[in-house]
């Protein structure tokens, strides 16, 4: 609790300015919805970002990584998830509907498997970047060094948004893709600090 509160209070009362560009309209338009509903505005505020506040957790855990300013690392975490379309693959875990305890575990697994991708694309990112002012550039680096892996990650997204009631396996393919995609960002940071100490 002491680890994680004060930061989560913080993207909590200022959540649109951590928000990326897409996450920020989604959240805008439930916001507006619920307002409209008759609900107070700072009622309003907080429930129409319920669903983000989760990925809080993995924000501050990729801060404690790196030391950038915790805005920067959410503004790049959510970043990344528009990009990727992370949201959208995290909705469809969501929506999946278990048939079995079996699957009922593997979506649980399937959704924490993500949010560990995500996070550690994010600090790989963010450690290609010597200050919070260089991410845009690091970010245009490392999809431009990894363009071949990001397109086979897209390319698997539309295949499985083209499937009426996807196959649990096709997530675990899915996962699969995008965890050699934060594997090979992860290990790129490493390379390059081998690269400076010889």
């Amino acid at each position: 609790m002491e680890r994680f509160a004060d930061s989560v209070w913080k993207i909590t009362a200022d959540l649109p300015d951590y928000l990326g560009e897409q996450a920020c309209a989604d959240w805008k338009k439930r916001h507006d919805e619920l307002v409209e509903s008759g609900l107070p505005e700072d009622l309003a505020s907080v429930a129409a970002g319920t669903s983000y506040l989760y990925s809080s957790l993995g924000i501050i855990e990729a801060r404690e990584a790196t030391g950038m300013p915790l805005k920067t690392v959410a503004n790049l975490y959510y970043d990344l998830g528009d990009k990727l379309d992370l949201n959208w693959f995290a909705n469809a875990i969501a929506a999946l509907v278990p048939a079995s305890h079996w699957q009922a575990l593997a979506r649980e697994s399937f959704r924490e498997d993500l949010d560990w991708q995500q996070r550690a694309l994010t600090t790989g990112v963010l450690r290609l970047a010597a200050k919070p002012g260089d991410v845009s550039g690091a970010v245009d680096n490392w999809m431009a060094r990894h363009s071949t892996m990001i397109s086979r990650w897209k390319s698997m997204l539309t295949e499985l948004k083209g499937v009426r009631e996807p196959e649990y396996a096709m997530f675990s393919v899915a996962l699969r893709e995008l965890l050699d995609l934060a594997q090979s960002t992860m290990h790129e940071h490493h390379d390059s600090d081998l690269t400076q100490t010889s």
